[in-house]
């Protein structure tokens, strides 16, 4: 019995779209951090990764729990690769704070890696 909860506003096709690009921008970004690391550059300038580790940890937490904040801040889902409105007010109400949760947690790992790079 399959259990849809009240917060997911995205589908199984964009969740695995999402899950692909945060594997790509994850590596991505650490191949950024080992160049910067192997030029010598200060450890400032290594807190530019900051964007893109904070784009990695959000689309993969979108892909695990299937809810992207700012779609639901837009009051919209994307099931089947197409959006549609939230018509339903405490779906949408749970959907944003389940969204915000999300990006709480991606802003705080992305701090945590980012700050791992730029003092190793």
């Amino acid at each position: 019995m399959d259990c849809v909860c009240r917060h997911e506003n995205m589908g199984a096709g964009p969740r695995s779209r999402a899950l692909r690009s945060a594997v790509v921008v994850f590596a991505v970004t650490l191949a950024a951090a080992l160049v910067l690391a192997q030029l010598g550059l200060a450890p400032a300038w290594r807190l530019g990764l900051f964007v893109p580790f904070y784009m990695a940890v959000y689309m993969a937490s979108v892909a695990l729990v299937g809810t992207c904040g700012f779609t639901a801040f837009r009051g919209m889902r994307n099931i089947d690769g197409t959006e549609e409105r939230i018509a339903d007010p405490e779906v949408l109400r749970e959907a944003r704070r389940f969204g915000t949760r999300v990006m709480a947690v991606a802003a705080g790992a992305a701090v945590a890696l980012t700050l791992g790079v730029a003092v190793v």
